[in-house]
């Protein structure tokens, strides 16, 4: 990543619902961080959406949090596709993580 320092997510699991938050710290400078966060459940060696959430910040940093209900005995992933602008140039970044319930 050239504008981001950081991204952070994290993915659990109560009472048969998915907690989901992420965090996206970029650069000095940035005027935009448009994101995309979704929920995906497992199913063979596909991923099938559960549930997705926008978000938007017009400075350096986004946070977000958000909730799903779950079932039980599945893998999870959470994941973040976010288009950061600096300077007048627009990055695309991507990461996940999985969680088992």
């Amino acid at each position: 990543w050239t504008n981001v320092n950081d991204i952070t997510l994290d993915l659990y699991f109560e009472d048969g619902e998915a907690g989901c938050s992420g965090k996206i710290r970029a650069l000095s400078g940035t005027t935009k961080i448009s994101a995309i966060f979704k929920l995906e459940r497992k199913s063979g060696t596909s991923w099938i959406l559960e549930k997705s959430w926008s978000q938007s910040s017009s400075t350096n940093s986004l946070s977000f949090f958000g909730t799903d209900a779950v079932v039980a005995g599945y893998t999870y992933r959470l994941s973040v596709t976010a288009d950061v602008t600096r300077n007048g140039v627009t990055e695309t970044v991507r990461t996940s993580i999985q969680g088992d319930y």
